[in-house]
């Protein structure tokens, strides 16, 4: 988790780079919760690696407990739609979950990480910016 502070240093933890990930022209066509989404899966990957090794939720195995961030939308400045998210912690699920796997994590303290430091990528691909 200490080396995984921006999208870039998830990247770097990949082996690739923002740029290759995602081409100017390729990000022309992508709408904004599109993108961030994107970008939540590379980020849930890098998170998710260790020694080398990515792990992958087994939705066949019911007792493996799959970790996501769970937020809840700031309203306390008055405006309902959100401007942001107050609260975070992590949620568990078993093979029925209400998260793509793509980025769940397999620990409550990845799960909770991810949600407070890249808060801002959750937001982008949860709530509809207008």
């Amino acid at each position: 988790m200490e080396n995984i502070k921006t999208l870039e240093d998830a990247c770097a933890a990949l082996g690739t780079t923002v740029q290759e990930q995602f081409p100017e022209e390729a990000k022309k066509h992508l709408t904004d919760d599109e993108l961030a989404y994107r970008e939540l899966k590379i980020i849930a990957k890098a998170l998710n690696q260790s020694d080398g090794k990515a792990w992958q939720p087994d939705w066949s195995d019911r007792n493996q407990k799959k970790y996501y961030p769970w937020l809840e939308v700031d309203t306390s400045d008055g405006n309902n739609a959100g401007s942001g998210f107050s609260d975070d912690g992590y949620g568990c699920g078993l093979t029925g979950t209400t998260v793509g796997s793509r980025l769940c994590f397999k620990t409550s303290d990845l799960a909770r990480y991810a949600g407070r430091q890249f808060a801002e990528q959750y937001k982008r691909f949860w709530l509809i910016n207008q």
